[in-house]
């Protein structure tokens, strides 16, 4: 896992400040591991609210580095999980499907991508190579 993203999964992650966001993280974490989507998809981070919720989260951002040549390839590939998701929770899942090479070199990501990635990013789901 690269250093740039703020918490790993499950172990660091700030239950006391997002209970529920942090709930359904480790939730959607399990169905990517035991889904296993496909191949082409390398890496999904979470992004925590950028301040404590009161109660249930409306949505959710999601970063997802894939190898897919297209955007709309790589949300077909995650629809089962986050399909499942949604329908469980009622949390609308907005997912931005990036190039992997933005994973391996995070410096020439923008700068309204890379830093919420690093103060607010939890690896959800991540692959070798």
């Amino acid at each position: 896992m690269n250093d740039w993203v703020k918490y790993s999964m499950p172990t660091e992650l700030p239950l006391d400040i997002h209970p529920l966001t942090s709930k359904y993280f480790l939730s959607l974490s399990d169905r990517l591991t035991s889904f296993r989507p496909s191949h082409t998809i390398k890496h999904v981070i979470g992004l925590y609210p950028s301040r404590p919720l009161q109660g249930r989260p409306d949505s959710l951002i999601f970063i997802a580095f894939c190898t897919n040549r297209t955007a709309f390839a790589a949300l077909m590939a995650l629809e089962k999980v986050f399909a499942g998701f949604y329908m469980e929770t009622f949390i609308l899942p907005l997912i931005t499907p990036l190039p992997y090479k933005f994973y391996l070199e995070p410096e020439k990501l923008p700068s309204r991508i890379f830093k919420p990635i690093k103060t607010r990013g939890v690896m959800l789901y991540g692959t070798e190579g």
